[in-house]
């Protein structure tokens, strides 16, 4: 869970050691295919999540507690094309890990940069949290209202990004810019022995921890989603309203497992980092590209996120059609042919999901 935390930052004769040694790893060709497959990261990233957005925003029907979180993660899986993505881009293009921002710039740049893209992992963790909650109580309790008020949903994203805030704060204080051989580092300035704890720290408060609570309540949900379908096998309309309770609670389930089955092998990555090599001397020789596998990976979870919610939501992408079609100024009386979003009676039950 800490992605902004790599050798080149730890000290500074790892980096000088890492940047002739990657000089030779990796062949021009190999660079290339890097950078192309960052690049169409980043720009499915922007794309994908402004139009999970976009479409949120211009479909009130889609105002629902469990599309807030999602919303929030599309927010935040934009900080991975704006600030994580181009700082790797550049390490491939110069070919070492110096820092190219010099002075003021570059010192707020070394701290802010390794901030928001750390805050992007941990705004999405607290809303996959909140997004399971949301979905074990509306099957739990589908006859009433959303356990997160309306007027509470902003101010519950905003206790995530504060909360999420407070936990790498401590990072504008630990970055710094040094000088070595008169080349200019992005550094972290804490010892091996700190970075280790503070890893164990974030991978216990939000990989451990989060995902067993992740992991029962789902249990939890599948259970109950299973014994209510046999109690409305009679009901038609109440069939319905629990099939659509399904579809959004399986979407949500698929976002869940493709963020852990992205983050995770980073987060081995970092721990074999700090209990095995304990931060002392260069990993294998086939650590950059395995390195750069996990970090696509997670990197490649901006991109999916969105899609998952454009592809697998029907009133997401019934949203996204009507939003083409304002778009379309040639042909603009189209836009009277709209896809209703919502076909069932206006329920409680519909009203929360």
């Amino acid at each position: 869970m800490t992605s902004s935390i790599d050798l080149s930052s730890l000290n500074l004769t790892m980096s000088n050691s890492s940047d002739s040694h990657c000089a030779h790893c990796d062949t021009t060709v190999d660079i290339s295919i890097k950078i192309a497959a960052l690049c169409v990261i980043m720009v499915g990233a922007l794309l994908c999540n402004s139009l999970v957005i976009s479409v949120f925003l211009t479909n009130p029907s889609l105002h629902k507690t469990v599309n807030y979180f999602l919303v929030n993660m599309a927010i935040s899986d934009l900080l991975c094309p704006i600030v994580a993505i181009p700082k790797r881009l550049v390490m491939l293009i110069t070919r070492q890990s110096s820092w190219q921002v010099k002075g003021t710039a570059g010192l707020i740049l070394c701290k802010v940069q390794p901030l928001l893209q750390d805050l992007s992992l941990a705004v999405s963790i607290l809303s996959i949290i909140c997004i399971t909650v949301d979905r074990f109580y509306a099957v739990k309790r589908p006859l009433r209202i959303s356990l997160i008020p309306d007027k509470a949903r902003c101010l519950t994203i905003v206790l995530i990004w504060l909360l999420a805030f407070l936990n790498y704060s401590p990072y504008l204080d630990a970055f710094e810019l040094a000088i070595y051989h008169g080349k200019t580092y992005c550094n972290l300035k804490w010892t091996p022995k700190s970075v280790t704890i503070f890893i164990t720290y974030v991978a216990v408060l939000y990989g451990v921890l989060p995902w067993i609570l992740v992991v029962i309540l789902y249990g939890f949900i599948m259970v109950c989603l299973r014994r209510a379908k046999v109690r409305m096998q009679a009901n038609a309309q109440s069939l319905m309203q629990h099939r659509r309770t399904a579809s959004v609670t399986r979407q949500a389930f698929a976002i869940v497992f493709a963020f852990a089955v992205c983050t995770f092998p980073q987060t081995v990555i970092f721990m074999i980092l700090a209990y095995y090599y304990k931060f002392t001397y260069s990993p294998l020789p086939y650590w950059p590209q395995l390195y750069f596998a996990t970090e696509f990976m997670l990197f490649a979870n901006s991109v999916l996120n969105p899609c998952i919610c454009l592809f697998l939501n029907e009133n997401y992408r019934n949203g996204l059609w009507r939003l083409l079609r304002r778009s379309d100024r040639i042909h603009p009386d189209v836009v009277r042919e709209e896809i209703p979003i919502e076909n069932l009676t206006r329920s409680t039950v519909a009203a929360r999901q």
